[in-house]
Parts: structure tokens; C-alpha cells; sequence
């Protein structure tokens, strides 16, 4: 279980450092040593994770996607209930 949670946020920490390095470079410039040092991991960890810069970008893509998911449900409830209510 300890794996999985440390695999967890080891995944987590490299979507985060994504998302910097991404508004810092962009996604050309980005480079997986680029990853793995603003982590403070090794380069080969990284590969444990993802297997490419673009699997890496599109998770970081999906990540974002649901956390607006998650924000934007109670707030349609609620214009719901404005316009119905």
C-alpha cells in the first residue's frame, strides 16, 4: 500500500512540476532532465511514471480537465436551481 501511495504522489509531484515548467518554457523547450531535476528525482524515474514528454503533457491535460470537472458540477447544480427555482 505504501508503494502505491508513494507512486501516487511521486506521479503528483511530476504533473506539479509539469505545470511550472510548462508556464516557465513551454512545452518545447520542457525537457525530461528539466522534470526530473525540478522533482529532485532521476531522469530514469520519471520514465518509471510516463512513458514520453507527450503522455506526460497529456496527463497534466487530463489532471486539469478534472479538476474543472470537479469545480464546475456544484456550480451548474446551483445556476440550475436559479433558473428553475
Amino acid at each position: 500500500m505504501r508503494d502505491s501511495v508513494q507512486t501516487r504522489s511521486t506521479r503528483d509531484a511530476i504533473l506539479d512540476a509539469t505545470d511550472r515548467l510548462l508556464a516557465r518554457y513551454g512545452y518545447k523547450k520542457m525537457t525530461i532532465d528539466d522534470l526530473a531535476q525540478e522533482v529532485g528525482i532521476g531522469k530514469g524515474s520519471v520514465y518509471l511514471h510516463f512513458s514520453s514528454k507527450e503522455e506526460i503533457a497529456l496527463s497534466h491535460i487530463d489532471r486539469i480537465i478534472e479538476r474543472l470537472k470537479k469545480t464546475w458540477r456544484p456550480s451548474r447544480k446551483n445556476l440550475f436551481r436559479r433558473t428553475n427555482g
